[in-house]
């Protein structure tokens, strides 16, 4: 049976190829075994990082692939999503504009300067329309 996108509850998940970001997919691929919907794999390319044609076109290749991949491995749907600009204001804004409804990410933790400034996951839960659900990656959702 095919999925309708536009019917289905959306969850966003943010991707930096990381671990955390890694089981934030995994925690969410749980959440949409058990309760249905798909996900919004979004990797946002910086703005500021002044890439060309080929290596953006390299970076939507890697990220197609890994969506591909992570999908047939969970066993869910995964839409991959590439944005340009930078990661505070562009999850959120893909979030209303992909129709998510829950964004899920992981979070390295405050380490250093960010505990000064902030986290990177405070700053998207700032500036997010959407609900936001940090994961740590130390457990998982069981139910």
């Amino acid at each position: 049976m095919a999925i309708n996108p536009s019917l289905s509850f959306s969850y966003l998940v943010p991707l930096d190829f990381s671990e955390r970001s890694e089981q934030a997919l995994q925690y969410t691929a749980e959440i949409v075994r058990k309760y249905d919907g798909l996900i919004r794999l979004l990797h946002v390319v910086d703005e500021r990082s002044g890439y060309n044609d080929d290596t953006l076109l390299a970076i939507k290749q890697k990220t197609t692939e890994y969506a591909r991949e992570q999908q047939d491995a969970l066993n869910v749907t995964v839409i991959p999503n590439i944005v340009m600009g930078n990661i505070f204001n562009s999850i959120g804004e893909a979030a209303k504009k992909l129709g998510a409804h829950l964004i899920i990410m992981g979070t390295h933790g405050i380490q250093g300067i960010q505990f000064i400034i902030g986290s990177f996951a405070a700053r998207v839960i700032l500036a997010s329309p959407v609900p936001v659900l940090i994961t740590n990656g130390k457990k998982h959702f069981s139910g």
